[in-house]
């Protein structure tokens, strides 16, 4: 890790010397934006304004701080705002375009056809050049012999602003960026302008926001309280190191759960909640005293006892899926989760699944990705199941309180939230095997569920 950490210092070290001898110079003028691409505008500007990437000045007469510097990543997540065209016909429509770490971008508001196919849905690519800034979208339109299988058609744009969660792009048709055709103006869910180590506000942490930093630490750029991690008022090295380890995902000491019995569950970031990436497979409260554990379906589904239970009685599912608790283990108040942990309110839930992109897409990116565990109705939802968030969340299934008996595993992952609905029922959340969404509902409580713990 210190060697990891010593190269990377390094390396950013010398880039940010090698652009260090050049300033800004802004002689752009009031040029038109077809004049800026066609160089009638003549721009001096060999350094961004940020001090680091080759940039120029636009025919705004602005110096843009993002643009030279995008990686793909800084284009993940889901995106918001209007696609718009004025040049020969008006539209100004909403759109919400989810883009995928692997590429793969969906359209869940698809306004006349402008990103994506209709015909063979799921074929959808995006694509990012840095060396000429654009974001090209892609699918296929048609299969013929002439193309030799799949005909492909694509729309590029220019990325001409990226500044504080907000993205511009102009249709770009290879002679140059059109403002006024298929023009978007979007805003990144789940920004904040007061995420700590996001230096350059783009709703990303990344190595952009490192370079800025260190530029800071030697005096080459103003005090920015987004790079003082610490927040001890000033920016150093232990800045430095402390937005390397949030970009490389190094878990903290607190990061760490361990419950009772001495499981060790991985963890994951997901905004700003530190969740449970596993079911909870605890079988004693925090005190000590054992869960009861029903095998008897007969005995199983109480309101007032705390019940776990084992799919099928099977040890190798509790290693996988961890186990099956009626809602009386949250209730105690012994504690279930380990030290440091609790069960998840109904509202915790909806944070993590607003931030995911809301209900309608929030699933695929919480599903563990692949065919081993789960059982899709479909290619299409096994695709849209990315685990992007890092939840890996699994079919656990269910244990019913009229019969005792297990089922919809490989179908159902249901989680247990501690918000009551009355003294009988409690809210939940679960996945399943035909969508890509997240549904909320509330269940008797006898009922048997799986259960994340979410870091206090």
């Amino acid at each position: 890790m210190i060697k990891m950490l010593i190269t990377v210092l390094f390396s950013i070290n010398l880039f940010c010397i090698a652009y260090a001898q050049d300033t800004c110079e802004d002689n752009c003028g009031s040029g038109t934006l077809q004049e800026y691409w066609d160089n009638e505008v003549n721009c001096v500007c060999s350094l961004d304004c940020a001090g680091y990437g080759s940039a120029c000045c636009d025919f705004y007469d602005v110096c843009y701080e993002n643009p030279s510097n995008l990686e793909f990543s800084d284009f993940v997540g889901t995106w918001n705002g209007n696609i718009t065209n004025d040049q020969t016909w008006s539209f100004d429509d909403p759109i919400t375009i989810v883009i995928e770490s692997n590429n793969d971008y969906t359209v869940t508001n698809n306004p006349g056809w402008h990103l994506v196919s209709d015909s063979y849905p799921g074929t959808e690519e995006v694509h990012y050049n840095s060396w000429t800034n654009i974001l090209t979208f892609q699918w296929v339109l048609y299969y013929h012999y002439s193309c030799g299988g799949p005909c492909y058609t694509s729309v590029p744009f220019q990325v001409m602003d990226f500044e504080d969660g907000e993205l511009t792009l102009f249709y770009n048709n290879g002679s140059g960026p059109a403002p006024q055709a298929n023009s978007m103006f979007l805003s990144l869910d789940g920004w904040s302008p007061d995420l700590s180590g996001d230096v350059n506000q783009d709703g990303v942490i990344n190595v952009s926001d490192i370079v800025i930093a260190v530029n800071i630490v030697l005096g080459m750029s103003p005090f920015n309280e987004l790079a003082d991690i610490n927040g001890d008022g000033i920016v150093n090295v232990q800045d430095i190191i402390l937005l390397v380890n949030i970009i490389l995902w190094e878990s903290e000491p607190e990061d760490v759960c361990e419950d009772i019995d001495g499981n060790v569950y991985e963890t994951v970031w997901i905004g700003e909640q530190l969740w449970m990436a596993e079911n909870l497979k605890v079988t004693h409260y925090n005190n000590g005293d054992a869960i009861t554990h029903i095998t008897n379906e007969e005995h199983w589904g109480s309101m007032d006892e705390g019940q776990y239970g084992v799919y099928d009685d099977e040890p190798t599912n509790a290693n996988i899926y961890g186990n099956i608790y009626n809602w009386a283990v949250i209730g105690d108040i012994r504690g279930i989760c380990p030290v440091g942990w609790h069960v998840p309110s109904d509202d915790e839930y909806t944070v993590l699944t607003d931030f995911l992109g809301g209900e309608s897409v929030a699933g695929g990116k919480m599903k563990e990705a692949g065919l081993e565990h789960w059982n899709y109705d479909s290619d299409q939802i096994s695709l849209e199941a990315t685990n992007e968030s890092g939840f890996t969340g699994l079919p656990a299934g269910h244990r019913n309180t009229n019969s005792g008996d297990y089922i919809y595993m490989g179908f159902y992952g249901y989680f247990w939230s501690s918000t009551e609905n009355g003294s009988d029922l409690a809210w939940r959340r679960y996945l399943f095997h035909y969508s890509s969404g997240v549904a909320r509902d509330t269940f008797g409580k006898p009922n048997g569920f799986s259960i994340r713990c979410l870091g206090d």
